[in-house]
């Protein structure tokens, strides 16, 4: 039989162990407060860090779920319980009550940020054709001053955001064109610049300014001969892209260029050249964004 003793000795151990229990659930009641939300992206993506590194899943847009009451990482996510662990959820792919009884202000921010588009460098590779008019200074063949070359292309161009409206280009091109007999093939390098005028979650507008040189170009003539130049190409025109998902776009493009080529050091009987090619250069592409 327990001693009253011992009865009191016990109670003066179980009464300080209740209490640390009490404050232990009164402080993870305040610090899992919660509150329900609901889904405004076509897929929230459910990140296990904060820093949205590591995704692990995803939730359709229109589902309701529990959030942590306050955002974390300055204002970019919420904590949500995933099969009893804590994962993240961006603060712009929902939307909860408390929300919608802020200030228009934070209303246009949500907006701002679930419309930009969040990627900061894309790869492009496209086709394109260059409609030109040939201005001569000596003349060869059948081939005379101001006939029109057409020319095909392919391009590779990376891009870099730079600031909120402006992005830098890495640009790389081959294109070539052949008419009467005579031939020309170019390889081009250099670099451009965009501007963004018009932004929307799908649709963006851009003009775009470029200035490349050409380290490699070829001119002949039938079999006759083939002679090895360089030059120069500078342009500008517009760029319009739409967003098929996350990752992948669509886009066309359309500008003015001129394109100068030095002296072709052509053999007898064929005279040395100097050609320049005016023109509009469109195309259209893929473009993977990172």
């Amino acid at each position: 039989m327990t001693s009253p003793k011992s009865l009191k000795y016990l109670r003066f151990i179980i009464h300080p162990i209740s209490l640390v229990i009490v404050v232990m659930l009164f402080c993870c009641q305040i610090s899992w407060a919660v509150q329900e939300a609901i889904i405004t992206a076509d897929k929230a993506v459910i990140y296990s860090d904060m820093d949205t590194s590591s995704p692990i899943g995803f939730i359709t847009k229109g589902k309701k779920i529990l959030i942590g009451d306050k955002t974390q990482n300055n204002f970019q996510v919420y904590s949500v319980i995933v099969s009893g662990k804590i994962a993240y959820i961006k603060v712009a792919d929902v939307s909860t009550e408390k929300e919608s009884m802020d200030s228009n202000r934070l209303t246009a921010e949500r907006f701002q940020r679930s419309t930009n588009t969040q990627s900061l460098s894309n790869l492009s590779v496209s086709y394109y054709q260059f409609n030109s008019q040939i201005r001569l200074d000596n003349e060869n063949g059948e081939v005379v001053d101001k006939n029109v070359f057409n020319w095909h292309g392919l391009s590779i161009k990376g891009e870099s955001k730079i600031s909120e409206k402006l992005d830098l280009q890495v640009i790389i091109n081959y294109m070539f064109s052949t008419l009467k007999g005579q031939a020309y093939r170019a390889s081009e390098f250099g670099f451009g610049v965009s501007r963004r005028f018009f932004e929307s979650k799908k649709f963006t507008a851009r003009v775009e300014f470029a200035a490349l040189s050409i380290p490699f170009v070829t001119y002949s003539v039938g079999e006759d001969f083939r002679s090895r130049s360089y030059g120069y190409s500078v342009g500008s025109g517009l760029n319009l892209r739409y967003l098929l998902n996350s990752h992948w776009a669509i886009h066309l493009s359309g500008g003015l260029y001129h394109t100068g080529l030095l002296t072709f050091d052509n053999p007898s009987p064929y005279q040395d050249s100097a050609p320049s090619f005016n023109g509009m250069r469109y195309g259209f592409g893929v473009q993977h964004l990172y």
